[in-house]
């Protein structure tokens, strides 16, 4: 029985076996609690790929400027099948395959390290047995993509360093182009994986070599940035037009920080504590105390692992320490943390007596250099630490999915903003969706993209009915007079975005009536003109 577990545990694709299985089960159990769409960005994101397909204007321009275009156009293939992009398997078969490549990775690293595949497969394990992980994996969200092709890239650099291969190398870059494309984090992985290459290059071989090898490198690494500068100036007439539109993430931070609710700019003590308590929730905080065991493993093979490996190993929680640290610093980004400043003052503030966290996902970039680390822990560590590490991983695992007192399902705490904060209002957006269709008896609708995704979304309507920013002239001339074209339009109750402030002064809206409202949403009708 031994035997046949042990051949079992040595075959080749075991790994990429458990990771798959893990993934779909999850995947099945999130999408049976209707929790694969929780995040508010994973609707978005299925309709910014369904627009390329389905719009007024199908063409690749609709992939927008705000975000990064890799997870849209990967979702392509099965976008434009309604069913798939409805219940979002489009984006979430990405996220799939992101999380099996990212713990085959994981196990691959730990090879090259140990050379022992039990504690290799440690990996793919604390990948699996991580609730918060197994979770995004069954999302459409970006996060999975830039993980997998991250950690992808270092793996490669760790291989060459043994092999010394050029394939290795150009591998590493193609990976690490992957990321560029996926989250702007891989921007800055991208530097510093070439400085690391170019100071281990010039060690080893001169810097004739180093400066031949970083130009390969860096041919290959940069190169999506570059297409997204170009796209950016082709379609929208500035290379920089993502980080200064009117729907970037530069623009949303200045609204936090006119409400006061960017802390972290400008304090850098507390960008660093919110952004460790971050991946320590992500990572369960019962494991915390085994990335310093990992590390007293790491010192104490110093000689089998040597400097070179080190450095490249260290990139796998530097660079996403850093980055996140710095974002936070410079306010390009918010996370909020209940413990920690602004103390849920932040929108939606407190909820049922709770406060929620926001953006705490950008935890998980450290995951997999915490998960080699205390996979480490079982390696050439005595019967003790052995039996403490496992005892410390089975109570995590508990925990994150059981709460000890009220002993209900807690699930995890990437989830626990979603389902506290962004799900509020879902059951008015339920019912005003339920009444819509009902209604909706054909006509162009007038809507905007940027403040209504998630209605537009759960309407279920093809999105070439819909006037929307992307809609060029559609759009434009509707600002002016929705009548012109639309026979329905969708407000927020509030009319505080371009859409609703423009309509307000607007002769043409008058031709329009009220027929339904809701905390959620305004629906008004064309005015039929009398004979």
């Amino acid at each position: 029985m031994k035997n046949k577990i042990r051949n079992i545990i040595s075959q080749k694709f075991f790994p990429i076996i458990l990771l798959s299985v893990a993934s779909i089960i999850s995947y099945i159990f999130y999408l049976s609690q209707a929790m694969t769409l929780f995040y508010n960005d994973s609707t978005s994101h299925l309709n910014i790929s369904r627009r390329v397909v389905d719009n007024l204007h199908p063409s690749l321009a609709q992939i927008g400027s705000t975000w990064l275009p890799l997870l849209h156009i990967l979702e392509l293939p099965l976008i434009w099948i309604t069913p798939f992009w409805q219940s979002g398997f489009a984006g979430s078969i990405i996220s799939m395959i992101s999380f099996v490549l990212l713990g085959l990775f994981l196990y691959k690293i730990l090879f090259l390290l140990t050379k022992d595949k039990k504690i290799a497969l440690l990996g793919p394990i604390l990948a699996i047995l991580n609730a918060n992980l197994l979770y995004i994996q069954s999302a459409p969200m970006f996060e999975p993509l830039c993980l997998a092709t991250s950690v992808g890239s270092i793996y490669f650099l760790l291989r060459w360093n043994i092999d010394q291969k050029i394939s290795s190398v150009i591998l590493s870059a193609l990976f690490i182009m992957l990321s560029t494309l996926s989250r702007y984090d891989g921007w800055f992985y991208a530097i510093f994986q070439t400085i690391v290459l170019g100071l281990l290059t010039f060690k080893k071989n001169g810097m004739q070599k180093a400066e031949s090898l970083i130009v390969l490198f860096s041919c290959l690494a940069f190169f999506g940035i570059f297409l997204w500068l170009l796209y950016n100036t082709l379609i929208f007439g500035s290379p920089l037009y993502f980080e200064h539109n009117e729907y970037s993430a530069f623009t949303q931070q200045l609204v936090y920080e006119n409400r006061g609710d960017l802390p972290t700019k400008g304090n850098l003590i507390l960008s660093i504590l919110v952004y460790i308590f971050a991946t320590f929730y992500n990572l369960g905080w019962i494991l915390a105390p085994l990335l310093l065991i990992g590390v007293f493993v790491i010192f104490k093979n110093f000689k089998k692992l040597n400097i070179s490996t080190l450095a490249i190993l260290s990139l796998l929680v530097i660079s996403p320490l850093l980055f996140n640290i710095y974002a936070l610093f410079k306010g390009h980004t918010i996370v909020v943390i209940p413990e920690l400043p602004p103390h849920g003052i932040f929108t939606p503030g407190i909820i049922n007596g709770k406060v929620p966290f926001f953006n705490i996902r950008y935890g998980l970039m450290t995951l997999p250099g915490y998960i080699i680390l205390i996979a480490l822990t079982f390696w050439r560590t005595n019967i003790f630490i052995k039996l403490l590490s496992g005892l410390l991983i089975l109570l995590q695992v508990i925990l994150f999915y059981i709460n000890p007192i009220s002993k209900k399902p807690s699930y995890n705490f990437v989830l626990a903003q979603d389902i506290i904060g962004s799900r509020k209002h879902l059951p008015e957006k339920q019912e005003t969706t339920k009444w819509f269709k009902a209604h909706y008896d054909g006509g162009l609708i007038l809507a905007s993209s940027a403040s209504m995704d998630i209605e537009l979304f759960e309407n279920g309507i093809d999105l070439k009915n819909y006037i929307t920013e992307g809609t060029r002239n559609y759009w434009t001339d509707s600002l002016k007079d929705p009548s012109k074209y639309a026979r329905w339009i969708l407000l927020q109750p509030d009319h505080s975005d371009k859409l609703g402030k423009s309509l307000m002064g607007s002769k043409g809206f008058k031709k329009f009536t009220l027929v339904y409202k809701s905390s959620t949403m305004e629906i008004y009708k064309k005015i039929k003109p009398s004979l």
